[in-house]
């Protein structure tokens, strides 16, 4: 009980770190069977705020696949790599430096680095539009059920239309159980997110040994 030097109950909220990842593909998955995005095969230049950057140019599934051809400007061993700022949390509009007037790389590799995660949660939150919290409350309180809060962070001194989105939440043990359990269901279920989560699963990418990741050790 006095191990810790403060309460952790079921309404405790922890930190999600990198599991936020998969928290934002879900989302994606959400967005696509309410008509607010048409396929992970929709490409992101309909967003002005990353319409001059090489991730204009890609497709949802490229980023879900962590393969946005930007290793050269982002990983996560050394964040933006032009200014060598780290990219959490910073939003869209103030990444501008760092992404504007690139071009993919010739070879797509695997690149994992959060700042994709990021974007793809800020791209959603562009696409859901002014109904974002009607959005959250369908996936989060309706469908999956959560009992306590579950927090998303955001960029600092951001406004929406920045792109202040974060894969970073917080939430309790419980409802972390209770989204993997949504997960399961809908997986089963084979409804329109089940037929989503197939179809990633389905174009996933193997871990190219190239990659950063595999310079680590062990």
């Amino acid at each position: 009980e006095n191990r810790f030097g403060f309460e952790i109950n079921n309404k405790t909220l922890f930190r999600s770190n990198s599991v936020g990842k998969s928290f934002v593909s879900y989302m994606v998955g959400h967005a696509i069977c309410e008509g607010h995005i048409g396929s992970v095969n929709h490409k992101l230049n309909d967003w002005p705020l990353i319409k001059t950057s090489l991730y204009g140019e890609q497709k949802l599934i490229d980023l879900l696949n962590m393969r946005a051809r930007d290793q050269h400007v982002v990983t996560e061993a050394d964040g933006f790599i032009k200014t060598g700022r780290w990219f959490n949390p910073v939003s869209i509009k103030n990444a501008a430096a760092d992404i504007n007037n690139t071009k993919p790389a010739k070879k797509a590799v695997f690149n994992y680095n959060g700042f994709i995660s990021n974007l793809i949660m800020s791209y959603v939150r562009f696409k859901v539009g002014d109904n974002w919290g009607t959005f959250l409350d369908k996936v989060f309180k309706a469908h999956i059920g959560i009992s306590e809060r579950f927090v998303f962070q955001k960029a600092n001194g951001a406004d929406e239309k920045d792109g202040l989105g974060s894969y970073s939440a917080y939430a309790s043990r419980y409802d972390y159980l209770r989204l993997a359990i949504a997960i399961l269901n809908d997986w089963q279920d084979n409804n329109c997110v089940g037929q989503y989560l197939r179809e990633i699963e389905n174009r996933k990418m193997p871990i190219s040994e190239d990659a950063w990741f595999f310079d680590m050790k062990p």
